[in-house]
């Protein structure tokens, strides 16, 4: 049993041959990650929010990308929370503390785009968390995330493109 197409061809790559390979992605609780109570679209009368989360601080996790886009985000028109681990200090991004898993659907309820820029990941849960409360993505072209997304949002390959996918 593998999480995602990506997993199952990366292990192909490296030989491991499967008998009868079976892609059952990761799942979240429906009753904590749901689009019920989800806020309204922005009218043009507030700030765009957007979201990332991850309990890892790894750096693949995609700290640099956020850092990027806090240096490069037109703060006029956008906010932008992360929550979770990261070693990146944000100045401008409200970083809030990991929490459980109640809470954070509540926070991303509350938000209008999701942010993830994790490299090679192969089954995000907290991608799938998001996209279960209603939120479009903003994903780094790597690892499952196209195939988790599919069209419930818009990828990049490179920091420099992650504005213009936002937009």
């Amino acid at each position: 049993v593998l999480q995602s197409r990506y997993s199952y061809d990366k292990h192909l790559e490296i030989g491991i041959d499967f008998k009868n390979p079976v892609i059952i992605p990761n799942a979240v609780d429906p009753a904590i990650f749901h689009c019920c109570n989800r806020v309204c679209p922005p009218d043009g009368k507030r700030k765009i929010k957007l979201i990332a989360s991850s309990w890892s601080d790894n750096p693949r996790k995609g700290g640099t990308v956020y850092k990027w886009i806090e240096d490069n985000l037109d703060w006029n028109k956008y906010e932008f929370t992360f929550v979770g681990r990261a070693k990146e200090k944000f100045a401008r991004i409200n970083h809030l503390p990991a929490c459980p898993s109640m809470e954070l659907a509540e926070i991303l309820r509350q938000h209008d785009i999701y942010i993830t820029a994790s490299q090679d990941d192969p089954c995000s849960n907290s991608l799938l968390e998001a996209l279960s409360c209603g939120i479009p993505a903003v994903f780094l072209q790597s690892g499952g995330h196209p195939e988790l997304v599919k069209g419930a949002g818009v990828g990049f390959k490179f920091k420099e493109e992650a504005i213009q996918a936002i937009e």
